[in-house]
């Protein structure tokens, strides 16, 4: 199975395919299934289950623990009612669909129980509805699970979380597409309680009322690595909302054309709410939205650290083109490392940080940026054309700022007495503020040390003096 998302062309990742190698040794029996990367082992005799939903059924139900079931190739199994996997097993897909049947009940179509350790390949599951107030139209995950170049598509959980899969158990999922699901509050794809790993993976056009367009994780380590959200939305956390404990690590993703809907939205592509480590690298963030803040990112609090890294054309009606950034506690830190800003925008009247809004109670909170180039990033009508900051200590070194623009502070605004900014190296050029402040416009205690700062108009700091250095 081969996809290619043309609509990434030009984003930074000309095209994105999913690796999927498959070798199947022939014969009644197996020692391994090897699938995009993944190896699957595979105890005793496989057997061939018919192409008819009963002959699933009965299978499933005679497995014992470590059996293999071959499924007909190409098969659609038309469930008239869920199915359960009691024990350890492997599911050989075989380019097989389960979908429900016409005038079935709402269900899931598959629930694998507590202690069960399942593996499931090469099958697609669609057009499920959850029953009412449940969600995991297509799974429910009690035990460990891994799925392997999977699709999932129009799985809906009218009233409760994940779209196609609610997961309180292990889950890692690789090699998969999920599209088009939905789910009543959060997690339009899948709503995780427990570890959650996505490989080499596409979430496209996912939706939640709520939170997590394609992935909702509460309380859940979550590890993303070579996958692709495009075009998810939810009213925060457009693609990925992950509350409570994490960690999230998100590596060599991309994220394009997410939205966190409505006038509240948050977080275009991801948010996350809670004291926990976010570590994202390697990722492209590309025209994401957000009705209010975080055109891709709305980080509440924790520690976020952004290493090479690209934004560009992300936006918010309010604060944070790229970043928005909440920070109550002393433990709070941002640090960026690498990586560019280009053509964010922070678009409504009094917006701040064209393309990185950071807030904090206390100047204990750290924002730390090294080596990265701020360009062409907007608050074309409010505050801090790339840069706005409010009562942390920020650090900005080795840093290019070039052609941003704001009415005040083209390239920093640093607001309050309780801000401290400190830039050293790097450059502050041809930034433009239409009212005060072409460079940096500073209320609270700021300073500039070896940076070249040049053709900012209409001056390059104001008020006059208030910046060191300057």
């Amino acid at each position: 199975m081969t996809w290619t998302l043309a609509n990434l062309a030009g984003q930074g990742r000309p095209s994105w395919t999913p690796r999927l190698a498959v070798l199947v040794a022939g014969g009644p029996t197996c020692a391994a299934l090897a699938l995009g990367g993944f190896t699957i082992a595979t105890a005793g005799s496989v057997k061939s289950v018919g192409c008819r939903a009963t002959d699933l059924s009965t299978a499933l139900a005679s497995a014992g623990s470590g059996a293999t079931l071959r499924l007909a190739a190409g098969c659609t199994y038309k469930l008239a009612s869920g199915q359960t996997a009691r024990v350890s097993l492997t599911i050989l897909g075989n380019g097989s669909t389960l979908e429900p049947a016409a005038a079935s009940p709402a269900m899931t179509m598959l629930t694998v129980d507590a202690g069960a350790v399942v593996s499931i390949s090469n099958v697609t599951m669609t057009g499920g509805s959850a029953p009412a107030s449940g969600g995991g139209a297509a799974i429910v995950n009690k035990g460990t699970l891994t799925i392997t170049s999977g699709t999932f598509t129009a799985d809906r959980a009218p009233s409760g979380g994940g779209g196609a899969i609610a997961s309180s158990g292990t889950l890692v999922v690789g090699n998969s597409h999920f599209s088009g699901d939905q789910a009543g509050p959060d997690g339009g794809s899948i709503d995780s309680t427990g570890p959650l790993t996505i490989n080499d993976s596409a979430f496209t056009g996912s939706t939640a009322t709520g939170s997590g367009g394609a992935i909702y994780a509460d309380y859940s380590p979550v590890t993303v690595s070579h996958s692709v959200f495009v075009g998810d939305s939810a009213v925060s956390g457009g693609a990925i909302e992950a509350v409570g404990s994490g960690p999230l690590t998100v590596t060599a993703s991309d994220f394009i054309r997410n939205r966190a809907t409505g006038t509240t939205g948050t977080g275009g592509a991801i948010e996350t709410d809670g004291a926990f480590s976010t570590a994202i690298q390697s990722s492209d963030f590309s025209a994401n939205r957000a009705g209010s803040a975080g055109g891709a990112i709305d980080a509440l609090e924790g520690t976020l650290t952004l290493t090479s890294t690209e934004f560009r054309r992300n936006s918010a009606a309010r604060d944070g083109g790229a970043l928005a950034l909440f920070g109550g506690s002393a433990g709070d830190t941002v640090t960026i490392t690498g990586g560019g800003y280009a053509g964010d925008s922070a678009t409504g009247a009094r917006a701040r940080g064209g393309a990185i809004y950071a807030e904090s109670a206390t100047a204990a909170s750290t924002l730390a940026v090294t080596g990265a180039t701020f360009e062409s990033d907007r608050a074309t009508h409010g505050e801090g054309g790339a840069i706005w900051t409010a009562g942390l200590t920020a650090s900005v070194g080795g840093t290019r700022l070039a052609g941003n623009a704001a009415a005040d502070g083209g390239a920093f605004y640093n607001s309050g007495s309780g801000s401290k900014l400190t830039v050293s190296g790097g450059d502050l050029v041809s930034n433009k503020a239409s009212h005060r402040g072409g460079a940096i416009y500073n209320t609270g205690a700021a300073a500039l040390s070896r940076v070249t700062i040049s053709d900012n108009t209409p001056d390059n700091c104001a008020p006059a003096g208030s910046v060191a250095g300057c």
